[in-house]
């Protein structure tokens, strides 16, 4: 009732029609209810302390007895009144409010129904107890009570800890309602017993020992709800400071979906930004980092915010300073860090911030024992270097005269100092066997290829790890089939996906300690493999593109790889003829224009216009370009690889040759070449 009044009239008007119906069926009983003529009676001159409290009831030890088993039934069956709809509401049983949330079973009821069924069960055993009382005679009433309070005590110890389904709760409240209304409704019962039935003088004092009683319960009556809601906290809460934090910051992840934000998102954006900004302290860095970062993954107008206001320096900065202080907030600034670098290109300033010395700081923390047992292989460092490494290629891979060129550091400070920093390798290669996200594969497969293109990293793996490597790839190859998907894009991504694995598998097999005589690893399943990435007799592969055929002519060129009498390579080179453009074509493509229309354009400058794409914040996957200069084979195997000077390892990929070349960045697709 109340709980609708406050709906309804509100908090002050529900308090007084509350105390206006309290007072009236107190007056009525006060009205209608006489004493026992033949109890006693004082007068009211006679009223005094000792009329309300009695001094000789503590020399009764069943007087003393059955107040204290009182005052602990009253301190632990109370909470359960107090708290049972915030744990069915908890444990998904039920919910609160009247929109249902997602994710809680379909037949879930409101809380308020489960403690209604328990306090229409309690009045329904307070009646049944009372009469089975009267039913047994004189020790009946300390016999039921007894009973139906070991049996409530049974209840909440085994069935209210296994009521894990809508109608296990139910049954839950139902018994013990019915129990509990017979614990707190048999008290007086029982202390009636105690006094007696032969002394006159002391029944007439019933109404005072059982005053007494009920105002010695009230005490815990009081402090049994909060102190039990204290408590478990303290029990079933996480020990460690840091996990503490991180379950308040969920909670308050909440500040997401409230109207608060959803109204004024950009100024509480702003505000935590801020936060983040210009704050030194801790739990605020903690806070404002997490939501931010929860923020952006769901809106990703967070990390362009973050960008347009100059975060990355200070993310880079509190990455430097809080590793010591708080690894909860170090490795939210470093997800931090890689989602706002992942979505948009970094201005040049903000790679200037990430100076040597700060990646030198991310190798050395990966050749350290983690301290997080959910991370031992430092995945959030290993995905900020490689968010770096793309940032440096996208600079690479810009226009000439676009601006300055930016040292690859990523690159740089593996070439210098590479056997000190191995254990970045081996975490890359397990993190690529059990990464299955599309972008996190090709961030680590366009590292993977700038270090074995690179004479300074060629034998940066250990021998070891390079044969897992092949085995990740030659599985991987295997697996992907870009003709499953359900989105174009997603076909687009398996089928990108399988050209940068080639790619890479052809560096990787020519340049490092592979190719030495007696280190060729698993020579004869790797030419099957290429066999079956181009046999279109097999089931399981989509038709095969031109794409697909020219890599694996320049894996097949590899010299270990080569076998006498190997007469596939004149099929490859007629499958490969097979998709040459036409002239037609060629104009078609350009200028929508055919030839036998005598020059008739079947496409609008609208369309034409509408094909040209803007420039992304990543660049594609890495790729040989072939140079159309006289003499080279068509076949594209002796194209010009990646160059980095030796002295000033920069990220310019394609070096100064292919910028006179016409710019074409070796990272563009086959597929746009005529």
């Amino acid at each position: 009732m109340v709980r609708y009044l406050n709906q309804q009239v509100g908090f002050n008007n529900a308090s007084r029609y509350v105390a206006t119906m309290l007072f009236v069926l107190s007056a009525t009983t006060v009205l209608i209810c006489r004493p026992n003529p033949e109890h006693p009676r004082n007068s009211s001159a006679k009223w005094r302390w000792s009329t309300f409290w009695d001094k000789t009831a503590f020399r009764n030890p069943c007087f003393c007895w059955l107040s204290a088993a009182v005052f602990f039934i009253f301190l632990g069956f109370y909470p359960v009144f107090f708290n049972l709809e915030a744990w069915a509401a908890a444990t998904g049983i039920a919910f609160r409010g009247n929109s249902r949330p997602e994710g809680i079973p379909p037949n879930a009821i409101e809380t308020f129904a489960l403690l209604s069924m328990m306090n229409g069960s309690s009045f329904l055993g307070r009646l049944l107890s009372a009469g089975i009382a009267d039913h047994l005679g004189s020790y009946g009433a300390v016999h039921v009570h007894s009973f139906v309070t070991a049996a409530a005590s049974i209840l909440l110890m085994t069935f209210w800890t296994t009521a894990n389904t809508v109608g296990k709760a139910i049954g839950f409240v139902l018994l013990f309602g019915m129990f509990s209304g017979a614990v707190i409704g048999l008290p007086p019962a029982s202390m009636a017993f105690t006094i007696g039935k032969t002394d006159k003088l002391a029944q007439a004092k019933l109404g005072q020992r059982v005053g007494m009683m009920y105002s010695i319960a009230s005490l815990p009556a009081l402090v049994g709800p909060p102190s039990c809601l204290r408590l478990d906290d303290l029990v079933s809460g996480p020990s460690d400071s840091h996990e503490l934090i991180d379950n308040v910051l969920r909670a308050y992840l909440k500040l997401l979906d409230a109207e608060l934000f959803q109204g004024n998102q950009d100024y509480v954006r702003r505000q935590f930004l801020y936060c983040l900004l210009q704050d030194d302290d801790v739990d605020t860095l903690h806070l404002a980092a997490a939501l931010l970062l929860f923020d952006g993954r769901t809106n990703e107008t967070a990390f362009e915010l973050l960008q347009s206001e100059g975060a990355f320096s200070r993310i880079v900065e509190l990455i430097r300073a809080q590793r010591d202080d708080d690894i909860g907030l170090h490795r939210l600034l470093l997800e931090l860090l890689c989602e706002m670098s992942r979505i948009q290109k970094l201005t040049l300033e903000d790679l200037k911030v990430v100076d040597d010395a700060f990646v030198l700081y991310l190798f050395q923390l990966i050749e350290q024992l983690s301290d997080d047992a959910d991370d031992p292989y430092h995945y959030p460092i290993i995905r900020v270097i490689l968010v770096l490494n793309e940032q440096y290629m996208c600079f690479a891979n810009a226009p000439a005269g676009s601006g300055e060129k930016v040292t690859n550091r990523i690159l740089k400070l593996l070439s210098a100092h590479g056997p000190l920093y191995r254990t970045f390798g081996e975490n890359l290669i397990l993190l690529l066997n059990r990464e299955t996200a599309l972008a996190h594969q090709l961030l680590i497969l366009k590292l993977l290829y700038l270090l074995f293109t690179t004479p300074s990293t060629y034998e940066y793996f250990y021998t070891n790890d390079l044969h897992v490597l092949v085995d990740v790839v030659i599985r991987n190859l295997l697996d992907l089939d870009p003709s499953v998907g359900k989105m174009d894009e997603e076909r687009d991504g398996q089928k990108a996906l399988r050209h940068t694995y080639l790619r890479v598998l052809c560096p990787l097999l020519r340049n490092t300690q592979l190719a030495r005589e007696g280190n060729n690893y698993k020579r004869e399943e790797v030419r099957k493999l290429l066999h079956l990435l181009v046999n279109r007799s097999a089931a399981h592969f989509a038709p095969v593109d031109e794409t697909v055929i020219r890599l694996v002519i320049r894996c097949k060129q590899i010299e270990w790889l080569k076998q006498d009498g190997d007469e596939h390579d004149e099929e490859l080179e007629r499958k490969l003829a097979e998709f040459a453009p036409k002239e037609s074509d060629v104009a078609k493509k350009l200028m929508g224009m055919s030839l036998d229309d005598a020059g008739v354009s079947s496409l609008s400058v609208v369309e034409v216009a509408a094909k040209v794409t803007k420039e992304k914040p990543t660049v594609p996957a890495p790729r040989r370009r072939r140079k159309k200069s006289m003499g080279m084979a068509t076949n594209g195997t002796h194209g010009a690889g990646l160059k980095v000077p030796p002295t000033d390892l920069s990220a310019s990929i394609s070096g100064s040759e292919d910028a006179r070349e016409g710019g074409r960045s070796p990272f563009a697709d086959d597929a746009e070449e005529v």
